[in-house]
């Protein structure tokens, strides 16, 4: 299965400090809130990707934050630490 959306995408500092920290929300975060932008999220309480696991063992994200170019790869397993 192959999801795609056009959101802000992440960067390291998001990845590291919000989408690997179960249950903490990038966008309940200053990060997110003090920035100027006109993107309104659908999430709550951070843990919505967890469900993937749901479905599938392996889950691939390939992110690349608005305003960058670089591109990010992130592979993770059901029983990983992550």
């Amino acid at each position: 299965v192959i999801i795609s959306d056009n959101g802000m995408g992440m960067n390291e500092y998001i990845i590291k400090n919000y989408f690997l920290n179960v249950g903490k929300s990038y966008y309940k975060s200053k990060d997110f809130l003090n920035y100027k932008h006109s993107y309104n999220p659908i999430g709550n309480f951070g843990i919505g990707f967890l469900s993937c696991f749901m479905l599938s063992d392996e889950v691939q994200v390939i992110t690349k934050h608005f305003d960058s170019n670089k591109k990010y790869t992130i592979e993770l397993e059901k029983n990983s630490e992550y």
